[in-house]
């Protein structure tokens, strides 16, 4: 996506305010030693037939650590410990085993605009995650030992493996670092609408998944200095069968019966986001998202909604 934003190349000189050609840049101006505070929410809904089958909801407080600023960029710790106890109706015992190693300290650079560039320690927290998938495992097979551990291993390796990948650790499991330094090292016009061509990365592999986006200024307060950011993406019907096709082989699930049924599938997904900043400093003060799934499978229909919010608290 970046390169769609190269025609609208900064011109950093009008400083902290909208211009007189009603452009609102977003530039970082953060320093070292610089501490803020952010709640995340995330919650995740799952529909059949309209019917609402899941609500699952977690919390938790995280820190944003600037630790070096300098003409390169900045170098920042992002740190909390996430509570999974109760999502998605977990036995108790494995709700512990995994909590045991849900604490993450996530170092990572950005551009000196605030662009996001890199996880420096990701392997340490894909570590983290192969930790605790293997204790995931082990509770299970104590509770049930009838479980087929191969074929447990074989459904969750595409899973395992986007998830524990230098790109799976930077866009899934630290995802909201992608929406904190989303927007930077950009000028935008306040009346304009901007359609592009999106290019979501496919974390099981192979080409990026093609989608269509929108991206608009929804408001400006210039006496508070805070503007709204608005970004509508979608993807393209066959890239959505092409991806549920890449998962099912890899977990070895495909079958004639499957075949049938996915070629007669329908998919809509939609993500509905917005942003609000302080651009004097630099600063996210509220995230929302909302994706939006809904698959048609023959007969039977369901939906799945992902909300995630970020509250800057001080």
């Amino acid at each position: 996506m970046k390169a769609l934003f190269f025609s609208f190349a900064l011109s950093f000189c009008v400083g902290h305010s909208i211009n007189a050609q009603e452009t609102v840049s977003l530039v970082s101006y953060w320093n070292k030693g610089d501490l803020f505070t952010y709640k995340v929410t995330k919650i995740k809904q799952k529909y059949s037939e309209g019917v609402l089958q899941s609500n699952d909801s977690n919390s938790y407080i995280a820190t944003f650590d600037v630790l070096d600023s300098s003409a390169e960029g900045y170098k920042i710790k992002w740190s909390y410990v996430n509570q999974i106890s109760g999502m998605g109706g977990l036995p108790k015992e494995l709700s512990n085993a995994l909590n045991q190693n849900m604490s993450f300290n996530a170092i990572y650079t950005t551009t000196n605009v605030g662009e996001f560039k890199e996880v420096e320690n990701w392997k340490e927290i894909s570590d983290q995650i192969t930790s605790s998938t293997q204790q995931m495992l082990d509770v299970l097979l104590e509770k049930d030992p009838s479980v087929d551990k191969a074929a447990f291993e074989k459904i969750m390796a595409p899973l395992l493996n986007a998830y524990t990948t230098k790109a799976g650790v930077e866009q899934l499991v630290l995802n909201e670092l992608q929406y904190l330094h989303y927007g930077f090292g950009l000028e935008y016009a306040v009346n304009e609408e901007i359609k592009y061509e999106e290019a979501f990365p496919n974390m099981l592999g192979g080409d990026p998944i093609k989608g269509e986006g929108l991206l608009y200024v929804e408001g400006v307060d210039k006496e508070h200095q805070i503007f709204t950011l608005r970004n509508k993406t979608s993807i393209d019907q066959k890239e959505m069968k092409s991806v549920f096709e890449q998962v099912f082989t890899q977990m070895g699930l495909k079958d004639k019966e499957l075949d049938k049924l996915l070629k007669k599938s329908k998919y809509d997904l939609k993500n509905n986001n917005l942003f609000v900043y302080d651009y004097y400093y630099g600063v996210p003060i509220q995230i929302t998202t909302l994706r939006t799934l809904d698959m048609n499978m023959g007969k039977e229909s369901s939906q799945r909604i992902d909300k995630v919010r970020i509250e800057l608290k001080r």
